[in-house]
């Protein structure tokens, strides 16, 4: 009898030791707080595939400026615009990375991603400024790596266009660079 409850409970610890373990087949779900130049952002991002993810993130971007003209006279001026990303991104090197035993934690891969940003209106302007309503969709390369077990290191480049209601419609550069926090 002890020796049938003995083996039921190794067993058994052995199945949720298991089931805590990192499953490093597939990206997962993720939370973290990012920041970069000037700006704080909350992201999540869900998987939908093994190595794909819908990345979508509320960001908030403080600019400044010291004796611009603004309304025929030189002032200074600060503004806070919120701004909503949706991004898919592909992890395609998730899986190799993941069968070298490599760090995959916090979905730790490079990646290709298409950026689609959305400015809305200022939660914080400075009177007579005027902030471009911008949306802009970018292709992107990027990387991301995890420092330790929770610290995010994050970058992508790429080459879209841009949509705007002040300025023309133009080609645009899209640059990250991001610490973060994932939880």
């Amino acid at each position: 009898m002890k020796l049938k409850f003995l083996f039921t409970l190794i067993i058994s610890l052995i199945f949720t030791f298991r089931s805590f373990a990192q499953d490093d087949t597939k990206v997962k779900n993720l939370h973290s707080i990012k920041l970069s130049y000037l700006s704080l952002a909350y992201n999540y991002e869900h998987a939908i595939a093994k190595q794909a993810v819908i990345n979508s993130e509320i960001k908030f971007i403080y600019g400044f400026g010291a004796n611009t003209i603004i309304s025929n006279s030189r002032k200074s001026y600060h503004v806070l615009i919120p701004l909503i990303r949706l991004e898919p991104r592909y992890y395609y090197n998730f899986l190799k990375r993941a069968s070298k035993e490599k760090k995959t934690i916090n979905n730790s891969a490079n990646y290709l991603a298409l950026t689609v940003n959305k400015s809305l209106y200022p939660i914080i302007k400075s009177h007579g400024i005027i902030v471009e309503d911008v949306f802009n969709v970018i292709p992107k390369w990027g990387l991301k790596r995890t420092i330790g077990e929770h610290f995010i290191f994050e970058t992508a480049i790429g080459l879209g266009y841009e949509f705007n209601t002040i300025a023309k419609d133009r080609a645009r550069m899209g640059f990250d660079l991001n610490l973060g926090y994932a939880f």
